[in-house]
């Protein structure tokens, strides 16, 4: 007959209980999810433990020991950040647009993670401002071609704050659009004098 190691009677919550006989190797879940199925989710559909909770209306904490009850290999924590990104699933709900795409910022640029952008760099980043124009104008921006910020301000990626020009032009919208910043600075002060 199997002895079961003696548990101490500790005045222990049912769920420290069940974490003492857990880690002394006695582990009877209520009800075992097949293995078969939680490969299925785990390693080849790549469900996170939380979604394959979800599918099956029980907690995370029951996946997560079911998986390690059948000795299913677990992810490392980066390679669950890497799948949650890919699949758009960064942050919690409740974070602003810009922290659950994982802003940075280079240069006073605003840098956005999309790996598969053509010009993202090595790794996956995408300038901002690239992104808002090449969305208001329905197509990428052409190769040689540079987006100015019209305020001078990098991280100001409002559509009508950005131009976009052939490299070898470039530098001839900055000096007309500075001649003109500079007129309309001229007229708001003399307006103001004026009043």
């Amino acid at each position: 007959m199997n002895e079961t190691p003696a548990i101490r009677d500790t005045g222990l919550s049912h769920s420290a209980k069940y974490r003492q006989r857990h880690t002394l190797g006695i582990y009877h879940p209520r009800s075992l999810i097949p293995k078969t199925d939680l490969e299925k989710l785990y390693l080849q559909e790549k469900y996170s433990i939380q979604e394959i909770a979800t599918l099956l209306g029980c907690g995370h904490d029951t996946v997560r020991d079911q998986i390690r009850f059948h000795k299913i290999p677990t992810r490392t924590v980066t390679e669950g950040v890497r799948l949650a990104a890919l699949k758009g699933k960064m942050g919690h709900p409740g974070n602003s647009y810009r922290r659950k795409n994982r802003y940075t910022v280079e240069d006073g640029y605003l840098l956005v993670y999309q790996p598969e952008h053509p010009r993202a760099n090595k790794r996956g980043r995408v300038r901002e401002h690239i992104l808002v124009w090449e969305k208001m104008h329905h197509q990428p921006l052409p190769q040689g071609w540079i987006i100015h910020h019209l305020n001078g301000i990098r991280s100001d990626n409002r559509p009508e704050n950005l131009a976009a020009a052939p490299s070898r032009n470039h530098y001839d919208l900055i000096n007309a659009l500075t001649q003109r910043i500079r007129q309309l600075e001229v007229n708001e002060v003399e307006r103001l004098k004026n009043e």
